[in-house]
């Protein structure tokens, strides 16, 4: 399949207290690998959250 390539399945979890990685496969009993997962906690429109573990990990896999 030529195209877009899927690297990360990852959820918005506004009320949560912290970033979760590798929990979505469990959840939504998938198996892809080797897909990036988890959650970003309490996303808000014009906060900073580049600096979020999952952010991070995420732009790592992005630029390669």
């Amino acid at each position: 399949m030529a195209g877009l390539k899927i690297i990360a399945i990852i959820h918005s979890d506004y009320y949560g207290v912290s970033d979760v990685q590798g929990q979505a496969a469990a959840r939504l009993r998938i198996e892809l690998s080797p897909i990036l997962t988890g959650s970003v906690h309490r996303l808000q429109q014009g906060k900073d959250v580049s600096q979020r573990p999952m952010v991070q990990t995420l732009a790592g896999l992005s630029s390669g």
